[in-house]
């Protein structure tokens, strides 16, 4: 919907007491009076407990800004799983998003499936789950620009974080290598699922089982494969 249709659609919702879940397939169609609408939704509507957006189909070309969405979705207290499926965020709205993350303490899945984090962007999301408080699920697969480097700021959020139990990097281009992640799981004692898929090779998945084993946890197998 590129008319004014959705932006009355989204401004009735927000009065809506029933709605758990909204899911917006084509982000990079919204406009900027349509966000205004969906902002008032988040800030508005106290049953929605799900929020996705998805398939950012052209770019960034021409994209309204997310910050304005990401505040009132932080202000939100019934949403707890964000999902950013294929948003190719900027570093600015990343950092925005970190740092909200820091202080927020309803949501429990962050779905951050390609969304151009880079290092830059692993070192803000770390530094926030040293302080973040609810959230169990983290997924971050495709995001080639995390490399080893990036990794080590999430294996050092891992010695203060006591809330998450999963962390999905799913494939990458890059290795993150195994030291890092060991260096996490030494001090960690909550986190139960880590799925790499290509990321590490046979011995590096040896030994994190290992060590994930050695202090009471789990790990899928078939993920080190």
């Amino acid at each position: 919907w590129r008319d004014e249709n959705l932006t009355d659609f989204l401004l009735a919702m927000a009065s809506n007491n029933f709605i758990s879940d909204f899911h917006l397939m084509r982000y990079s169609l919204l406009e900027e009076r349509q966000l205004e609408g969906l902002v008032t939704l988040i800030q508005s509507n106290t049953t929605l407990q799900e929020v996705s957006f998805q398939q950012h189909a052209n770019g960034r070309k021409d994209c309204v800004s997310l910050e304005g969405f990401l505040h009132a979705l932080s202000r939100n207290t019934s949403v707890w799983r964000w999902q950013f499926e294929g948003i190719p965020f900027s570093r600015r709205e990343l950092k925005v998003l970190a740092s909200l993350l820091k202080a927020n303490n309803t949501i429990k899945v962050l779905a951050l499936d390609s969304a151009n984090i880079d290092n830059v962007g692993a070192k803000y999301f770390g530094d926030a789950l040293k302080f973040n408080q609810s959230l169990d699920q983290l997924h971050l697969s495709e995001n080639d620009g995390i490399t080893v480097m990036g990794a080590t700021r999430f294996a050092q959020a891992l010695k203060f974080n006591t809330t998450l139990s999963q962390i999905d990097f799913g494939s990458h281009k890059n290795k993150i290598g195994r030291s890092s992640v060991l260096h996490g799981l030494k001090f960690n004692t909550k986190l139960t699922e880590l799925y790499c898929e290509a990321n590490f090779d046979s011995t590096d998945a040896i030994g994190i089982l290992l060590a994930m084993d050695t202090r009471g946890a789990m790990m899928d197998e078939e993920e080190t494969h």
